[in-house]
């Protein structure tokens, strides 16, 4: 020890300036010092070091120096720390420090690498400057709060050339991708490139210039070369004797909001043209210049599916190279034939993150030589019959699409339907019936379900884990129990709206069978519910002992939403009351008003009764009619009911109304009875499947979900190594690929995605399980899985006992 101290003093006089020397020396007492291995686990320290943390020499023997890593301080300050001192060089500098009390101290440190017998140490020497950073002082206070802010911050040095950067947040750097060292002292027109708008960048010139201050929205690049939409507010900083000093920026990347702004405006636009008879041709082409606008990284193009010989036909693709482009004509529509006919094959979307990985072809080479270097294919589909079309996407960089450009690119491919739908058929109104069952308003929501469902289900896991492992800690006649079975209670209903969701956003079509009407009925309420204003009460009506009828869930679903909304708009000024009800009907029945004629027979109905205005006689004898709408012009389509109307005549059932002017109007979904009975398997009783010892990796990018898996798999019988980060997960497996059972990891994670680090470790040993977790609903191709080495996916929110049974199940498997 003695040996080390010393060459650690001598190290410091002979690197740093003799004020820091003595700084770092001059303290009453001995100097705190502590010995690390090279990886920064601690060795060995002395009373004075232990005294800085408030700790035992027990508690800090083995510890990680970065356990104590604050967040106010940047991960790159340890970064600079490792790379320093790989080179053999003295590291100098202050950390902020947590203790396990949760109390801040500032450390301010020499640490150097020093061997002694042909063995590596770190030592550092170390001074408490803790008192010097009192953060009730206005500037500490202020550092802290740039730092945490939400919202990236950026200065620039207005009395240089240039303007260079001279300041950048966490939050900054996070959105662009640039380390701190790679923004400070540049101008910050690096961010911007070859698609950014430069009459937008005259305008910030301009105002600089003038100091005035800037308000707009500028496309900008990150890093890694994907685009993003910068709300940028420049304001300019003069001093006390007012000349111009400096510009403080903020920065909201509003990609996303930009990109659901201008799909609704893209919706009406197309629909407009479309209603106008416009060709096939020009529509595509508006559709793929209005992609291309919104994502300038990305290009598109669209092929019809020839429905006789089943093969892709190239159509429209304006600014996608003809070499690339022209590769799919004539392909057979087929699962294996690449991603593009596997998506027409399959019916939903279908991604090649990467050609590189593709097996040599033409198309690669092309497609590589162009700079393409992944993309997707989303199908072009109406209704339960086949695709008939695909939309491709090609990407400048190899990755997956984002959830806004998955839910732009499916309303586009819906937009691209009804005009390949009509040029087909050129039966205007009966394909606009068809795609509208889908274009409602609801599917707005749908849209972002994906996006939705994958953050809600990370927070419902950490919920429904740190419960159970709270009920499994409390005896049994604990009076918190009540309260904990509560929260559950309270998780499985969040968990089932995301389900509804989902669901109700699912592109395809299911198949009519035997339903349980009332249950689709109250879950139907509890989205519609969500979506429309508090002025308006939905109530239900609950009945017994229903009979089964034959339904589509999903399009009663959206018969019920066209229904409630009509009912919403019929209330005066907004407010009113919504009943719905079951009821058990023998038509005919006097009263009501059908388009056509239903069969005679026992039904069950939905009703949806409103309070609203009613309808007089005449308008009664229309309102099914395609475009006759009582609505202000702008405020309905009149397909509404003509949509209700031809959904449930999929159902093979009707659609009835009944309505007076001044006491409202009464709906009735009227499916036929199904004679067979809805017969559902019990639920299993919750059994958690114990472990046997065996070593599992756990990665997932949600500390609170690292720290239940952990806590549960342990409890199992399992040895659990969790990380937040997949590289060091990889980096572990790495270093001992003999010592892990099985992977369990996350899907979407920064750096590396789960089904990516599952092939860089099936690289290393092939025989390894590897069980993926997601939030998603839709994830890959099954062909991708497999080749990934994946065993099985667990979809989010997690329950312990479905987790135990399938770890279980894999190991016994391998």
């Amino acid at each position: 020890m003695e040996r080390l101290l010393a060459e650690a003093r001598e190290r410091l006089t002979a690197t740093m300036p003799p004020k820091t020397v003595q700084r770092i020396l001059e303290v009453s007492g001995d100097v705190p010092f502590v010995v690390m291995d090279p990886s920064g686990t601690i060795l060995t320290t002395n009373a004075a070091f232990l005294a800085i943390y408030q700790m035992t020499a027990s508690e800090m023997v083995g510890a990680s120096l970065e356990r104590f890593r604050s967040d106010y301080q940047s991960t790159l300050v340890y970064e600079h720390l490792q790379d320093v001192l790989s080179r053999g060089e003295g590291w100098w500098g202050e950390l902020c420090h947590c203790t396990p009390t949760e109390s801040l101290r500032w450390v301010e440190a020499f640490i150097v690498a020093v061997s002694v017998d042909e063995i590596d140490y770190h030592v550092g020497l170390c001074r408490d400057n803790t008192d010097s950073h009192r953060t009730d002082s206005p500037m500490q206070l202020h550092d802290l709060v740039l730092e945490q802010m939400a919202e990236s911050v950026i200065i620039c040095d207005a009395s240089t050339e240039d303007t260079p950067i001279i300041y950048v947040n966490q939050a900054w750097i996070r959105m662009t991708g640039y380390s701190l060292e790679e923004s400070i002292g540049r101008n910050a027109r690096f961010l911007q490139g070859p698609d950014t708008d430069e009459a937008v960048v005259e305008q910030i010139r301009q105002h600089l210039g003038d100091g005035r201050l800037f308000h707009g929205e500028l496309l900008n690049y990150r890093k890694d070369g994907t685009p993003f939409w910068n709300e940028l507010e420049l304001r300019p900083v003069r001093g006390q004797d007012g000349k111009l000093t400096h510009f403080v920026g903020t920065c909201t990347d509003v990609t996303e909001r930009r990109h659901f702004r201008a799909q609704s405006d893209f919706e009406e636009s197309v629909l407009k043209n479309l209603a106008r008879g416009q060709r096939l041709d020009d529509v595509l082409t508006m559709i793929v210049t209005t992609l291309e606008r919104e994502f300038p990284a990305l290009k598109f193009g669209f092929y019809l599916v020839e429905t006789e010989e089943k093969v892709l036909s190239a159509r429209t693709a304006p600014t996608t190279p003809p070499q690339v482009f022209g590769q799919w004509d004539g392909v057979t529509v087929d699962a294996q034939n690449g991603f593009c006919a596997a998506a027409a094959a399959m019916g939903r979307l279908t991604v090649e993150p990467d050609f590189s990985r593709l097996p040599d072809s033409e198309f690669k080479r092309e497609a590589l030589d162009r700079g393409f270097l992944g993309g997707w294919a989303v199908p072009v589909s109406s209704g339960a019959e086949a695709p008939i079309g695909t939309m491709m996407v090609l990407s400048g960089s190899p990755r997956h699409p984002t959830e806004g450009e998955r839910s732009f690119c499916q309303v586009a491919a819906g937009l691209a339907a009804i005009a390949i739908e009509r040029w087909l058929d050129d039966e205007l109104r009966a394909h606009l019936e068809r795609q509208l069952r889908r274009a409602q308003k609801m599917e707005a929501v749908g849209t972002l379900a994906g996006g939705i469902a994958h953050d809600f289900n990370n927070i419902l896991t950490g919920i429904f884990g740190f419960v159970q492992l709270a009920r499994d800690d409390l005896p049994a006649e604990h009076s918190v129990h009540q309260w904990l079975e509560e929260v559950m209670a309270a998780a499985m209903r969040a968990r089932d709206v995301v389900r509804q969701i989902l669901t109700f956003s699912r592109q395809q079509e299911q198949e009519v069978g035997p339903c349980d009407i009332e249950r689709v009925t109250s879950e139907a309420i509890k989205l519609i519910s969500s979506m429309l204003p508090s002025t308006i009460e939905v109530q239900m009506v609950p009945a017994a002992n229903l009979p089964v009828v034959q339904a589509d869930p999903v399009q009663v679903h959206q018969a019920m939403v066209n229904l409630c909304t009509n009912a919403w708009h019929a209330m005066p000024e907004g407010a009113g009351k919504i009943t719905v009800s079951l009821v058990d009907l023998t038509l005919p029945t006097d009263g009501l008003t059908t388009p056509t004629e239903i069969p005679e027979g026992r039904y069950i109905c939905i009703a949806v009764k409103d309070n609203g205005e009613g309808m007089s006689a005449i308008m009664l004898d229309r309102i099914f009619e395609p475009f006759f709408t009582t609505k202000p012009t702008g405020k309905g389509s009149g397909l509404g009911l003509a949509v209700v109307h031809g959904i449930m005549q999929a159902q093979n059932g009707g659609v009835l109304v009944e309505s007076e002017e001044g006491k409202g109007s009464t709906f009735y979904l009227a499916f036929p009875v199904e004679e067979a009975e809805v017969k559902e398997p019990p639920p299993p009783k919750p059994h958690i499947v114990k472990g046997d010892g065996q070593s599992l990796l756990l990665v997932d990018d949600e500390k609170p979900i690292v720290g239940w898996l952990r806590a549960l798999l342990k409890r199992s019988g399992y040895a659990v190594t969790g990380y937040e980060q997949p590289v060091d997960a990889l980096a572990a497996f790495e270093a001992d690929p003999q010592g892990f059972d099985l992977v369990l990891t996350d899907l979407t994670m920064p750096g590396l995605t789960g089904i990516d680090l599952a092939r860089k470790i099936r690289k290393i040993r092939d025989d390894v399980p590897v069980v993926l977790m997601s939030g998603y609903d839709d994830i890959s191709a099954p062909d991708l899985l497999h080749e990934s080495g994946i065993c099985e996916v667990l979809r989010k929110p997690l329950m312990a006992e479905t987790l135990t049974t399938a770890l279980a199940r894999v190991l016994s498997q391998s």
